[in-house]
């Protein structure tokens, strides 16, 4: 399926259908769905149920399915988090990554968020990486900065995507409509400006 080198997102009522092309002529997709929890089934129910979900949506979304393998589809569930952690360090013990700040991946930020929590904590314990035995106050002054460096931008991007997907899988006709008309009304600078703040 050629999607012509563009990505984007298909949204219906408590679901959504998105694509990515990819460098070797290969494209990613996946869908969400707003449902009750429920232990993962066999590869055919899953590409059963996918199919009964997305398949009548417009082109190329059933056709991404039918040329993708039922073997390579797979259900993860998707939790949200209660909220924002106070700090992402105790003593000497810091979180990064999904343990600090997990969120869903309506932003597609999660592994990013992490390496940049793991440069971050490099670049600051750089300087006495050598030390053999380094001043606790020292320590405790670039782990407060880990901290401090890192929780706004991380829980404003977890905070973001939560909205996102709260706007993005909103139950009813009337509301759907709304959110269609909202996003048909953002002009794409919005997006686009949206899009760099999240980078």
């Amino acid at each position: 399926v050629d999607l012509q080198g563009e990505a984007g997102e298909t949204w219906g009522e408590q679901m959504r259908f998105g694509v990515a092309p990819l460098a070797d002529g290969r494209v990613y997709w996946f869908g969400v769905a707003t449902m009750p929890r429920r232990r993962p089934l066999s590869a055919p129910y899953e590409y059963a149920e996918l199919n009964r979900k997305f398949g009548t949506w417009h082109s190329p979304i059933p056709e991404l399915i039918r040329t993708t393998e039922p073997e390579a589809v797979s259900f993860l569930p998707i939790d949200e988090l209660a909220g924002d952690l106070p700090s992402y360090r105790h003593g000497r013990c810091v979180l990064l990554g999904d343990a600090a700040h997990a969120m869903t991946p309506n932003l597609g930020q999660g592994g990013g968020q992490a390496m940049e929590d793991a440069a971050t904590l490099a670049a600051l314990l750089s300087p006495i990486a050598a030390g053999v035995n380094p001043d606790e106050r020292t320590i405790d002054s670039i782990l407060n900065s880990y901290d401090k460096a890192r929780r706004p931008r991380t829980q404003a991007l977890a905070r973001r995507s939560r909205r996102l997907g709260t706007l993005a899988h909103v139950r009813g006709r009337s509301r759907t409509a709304v959110q269609d008309l909202l996003l048909q009304t953002t002009p794409p600078s919005a997006l686009r400006s949206q899009l760099k703040r999240t980078q």
